[in-house]
């Protein structure tokens, strides 16, 4: 087990010095921004409050509501365009 321990330990070591010298380097130039990323997060989310909504209003036996599948839809349109927009196609 202590064998496995610090291997491990080498393993994670070595995984950390090899990305700081990557973000440490002179050529951090060539880096392009994540875009998109904020939509992506802001469209799961209505996603998921919609899916949540309808699956509640359904348990207690209520009708689904349009507001609800606006929320599912919007969710959806709003995260395509942050992963075009991460594609770089918008």
């Amino acid at each position: 087990m202590v064998d496995f321990l610090s291997s491990l330990d080498y393993v994670i070591t070595l995984q950390v010095i090899k990305y700081k010298k990557a973000f440490m380097s002179k050529d951090n130039n060539n880096i392009s921004p994540k875009r998109g990323i904020g939509l992506r997060i802001f469209g799961s989310v209505l996603f998921f409050l919609g899916t949540l909504n309808i699956m509640f209003s359904m348990k207690a036996g209520l009708e689904t509501q349009n507001f609800y599948i606006f929320l599912i839809v919007a969710g959806v349109i709003i995260f395509v365009i942050g992963s075009l927009r991460n594609m770089g196609r918008i």
